[in-house]
């Protein structure tokens, strides 16, 4: 079995900085998630379990990410936001995990949207993780734009990183689906917010996510299921209620990512005595 598996959901660039601040403050007390054997990551979850595979200095992130605002706000000028409310809305009636034939049609409301080229958007991903060889042990999810496939990509996958991680944060309606040879893909989240499951076959899955737990349960529930049936157990890292008015209510409020990485960096620190003594007994 997998020793540890570290699995980082999604939750928008503010998601973004407070997944950032829990790792840095676990790794300053000194629980390094970059040890974790597998890592799961998933729209702005992918950009995190990215960077800390690679050895990017996470305490150097926030601060990068929160410089591509600007760059943001231009790809997202020209949002169709009854488009985005619509999708989000057929998310939510799905219980955040739709059906393959609900995700297509996302994915075809994605497709038909108003966005900027996504070779751009990659570009623009690619400043936070520029071109690096594929580490072992890292799982980026996406979701096919015209047939809801869910897929998954690792080291033997042949996708340069940048793209699979773009792809996974490619937020439907927001962003342009990001081409990966013939296919066109969206955000991994369409699929979960979480992917959780995937860490079946863990000792110890670590879950971070910038969303409550009432919001999250029934998904975790679900998604937890496959990990304890093979043995595992679940820690859940999600913010309290410090960090949830840090977050606010906007996942894309670029303002609020220093804040949120903050109060995320604080939470790293008051969980990572309990979360080293898990994760040695694992």
């Amino acid at each position: 079995m997998t020793r540890l598996a570290a699995v980082f959901g999604g939750g928008g660039i503010v998601g973004l900085g407070w997944e950032l601040g829990v790792v840095e403050g676990l790794r300053e007390a000194g629980v390094d998630l970059a040890t974790a054997d597998r890592s799961v990551g998933t729209s702005a979850g992918a950009i995190v379990g990215a960077v800390l595979a690679v050895g990017l200095p996470i305490e150097e992130l926030p601060e990068r990410a929160d410089e591509l605002g600007p760059d943001l706000e231009t790809l997202t000028s020209q949002v169709d936001l009854a488009r985005v409310d619509e999708i989000g809305e057929r998310w939510r009636a799905a219980g955040m995990r739709p059906s393959r034939s609900e995700r297509a049609a996302i994915g075809a409301l994605a497709l038909a949207a108003p966005a900027a080229p996504p070779d751009v958007f990659v570009a623009v991903l690619g400043r936070l993780l520029p071109e690096h060889a594929w580490p072992s042990g890292l799982v980026v999810t996406a979701v096919r734009a015209t047939d809801g496939g869910f897929v998954t990509w690792d080291s033997a996958s042949g996708v340069a990183l940048p793209t699979a991680v773009a792809a996974s944060c490619a937020l439907p309606g927001v962003f342009a689906p990001v081409r990966v040879g013939e296919e066109r893909y969206v955000d991994g989240g369409v699929r979960s917010p979480l992917n959780l499951d995937l860490a079946a076959g863990a000792d110890l899955a670590v879950l971070l996510a910038p969303s409550g737990r009432d919001e999250l349960a029934d998904v975790i529930a679900t998604e937890a299921e496959p990990v304890v049936a093979q043995g595992g157990r679940v820690v859940e890292v999600l913010p309290d209620a410090a960090g949830l008015t840090a977050i606010g209510p906007d996942l894309m409020d670029v303002e609020r990512l220093l804040p949120a990485a903050m109060a995320g960096y604080e939470h790293g620190l008051r969980a990572a005595d309990e979360l080293a003594a898990t994760v040695r007994a694992a």
